[in-house]
């Protein structure tokens, strides 16, 4: 879909232990539209962003090695045509690595690394004997040959060459290898908040030798438009040994939930939400993009918010403004607000339901029925009939509707 296609890039790009083989809606500025009680903006930080640097130092005979400067289990390299290769089990040694998996069948090893190192390839396979190094997908990288990974003893051996490619530096020098690496960490103190308002501020501290952070939005199904800079409000200031600035950012919200996502260029993402909370949900107007403006004018809803009852059918409803020979069906999308995603504390949605209804005669009647209690927000979505270079054709959000079932 087009409007998904803005991302986090517009701003930048079974453990092993040893590997042993074995579109918006509107938002009236209406005061009376929203609850009357108090909003409970955030009084202090939301969040904090510092680095954590890590040392792993070993000698290639596996006499000694320390992290972070104590002594830990001892890593034997071997030297094969003057390339020295490290076991892999320094990935897991190092908890540097999210998850290692080794394909006894395939004599290959993925590696998904930790997002906090920001490494320019997070998820990289080494097969045994191939100088291919393979990507997302078991893609091969294009252009890029290797030293060929050696199976010895029981153990996976990489080239210690392409450790930069997962974020680790790596330097030698008589003997001794030095990795080095530093987790770029954004550290939520408040995950979601509620708001009356129709704007909210909040501030947050970040270490003063990272990028500034900025915010960013969602636009549904893993999309995320923005890349907002605040406005530093402190400076030079003490915290855990190290020195932050103060940054406040104030971002518009739409009526319901709005997830929000703080990050920065070489750094880590955190995502929150705020609840913009609403009195009288009949004021709130469905808005269309500026393109489903222009194609279709809906007949029901008419709201951009509502409050149903388990079951209840709401009708989506329109007729078309300006006919296109693509236009056969529209979409409808339905995603629940989960506190909680993939068991993971990050808030977001995840579609529940999508369902097509077919355009007749320039006019389309459809609805959906929710089973359960939770937010939704209703994705109504166009024909494919945008023609985009290189992707073909493809749809776009005409509307967007927030239920709220309680």
């Amino acid at each position: 879909m087009l409007f998904k296609k803005i991302s986090k890039a517009i701003f930048l790009a079974t453990i092993s232990a040893s590997l042993s083989i074995g579109g918006a809606l509107a938002i009236p500025n209406l005061t009376s539209v929203y609850a009357e009680s108090t909003a409970k903006q955030p009084n202090k930080e939301v969040a904090k962003m510092y680095r954590v640097s890590h040392e792993l130092q070993f000698d290639l005979k596996g006499t000694w090695a320390k992290l972070d400067g104590k002594k830990t289990s001892p890593i034997k390299a071997i030297v094969r045509n003057n390339r020295v290769f490290v076991p892999l089990r320094i990935l897991t040694q190092s908890k540097t690595a999210q998850s290692i998996t080794w394909n006894p069948k395939k004599q290959e090893a993925r590696i998904v690394m930790k997002d906090q190192l920001v490494p320019t390839w997070k998820d990289l396979t080494f097969k045994i004997g191939s100088d291919s190094l393979y990507g997302l997908d078991y893609e091969i990288i294009p252009n890029k040959k290797i030293p060929k990974p050696v199976l010895s003893g029981g153990l996976v051996y990489i080239p210690a060459s392409e450790l930069p490619m997962l974020g680790i530096s790596v330097s030698a020098a008589k003997g001794d290898l030095t990795l080095q690496w530093s987790e770029k960490i954004i550290e939520l103190s408040t995950k979601s908040w509620e708001t009356n308002e129709g704007t909210t501020t909040f501030t947050m501290l970040y270490q003063q030798e990272m990028n500034q952070p900025q915010v960013m939005r969602s636009i549904g199904n893993g999309g995320w438009e923005g890349g907002k800079l605040g406005k530093i409000t402190g400076r030079n200031i003490p915290l855990d040994g190290r020195l932050y600035n103060r940054i406040e950012f104030t971002e518009d919200l739409k009526p319901g939930i709005n997830l929000m996502q703080l990050t920065a260029i070489s750094s880590d993402s955190a995502t929150f939400a705020v609840d913009r909370r609403i009195k009288d949900p009949a004021a709130v107007l469905l808005k269309t993009s500026e393109l489903g403006g222009q194609d279709v004018s809906f007949s029901a809803p008419t709201q951009g918010y509502i409050r149903a009852k388990v079951g209840e059918e709401i009708t989506i409803a329109g007729t078309i403004m300006r006919p296109n020979p693509r236009f056969n069906e529209i979409t409808i999308q339905v995603n629940k607000y989960n506190p909680e995603v993939n068991g993971k504390s990050t808030p977001g949605f995840s579609t529940v339901e999508t369902k097509k209804v077919p355009i007749k005669d320039d006019s389309f009647t459809g609805s959906i029925s929710i089973k359960e209690p939770g937010r939704y927000r209703v994705a109504i979505n166009s024909p494919n009939y945008l023609l985009i270079a290189g992707s073909g054709y493809v749809s776009e959000q005409w509307a967007e509707l927030v239920v709220e079932i309680p």
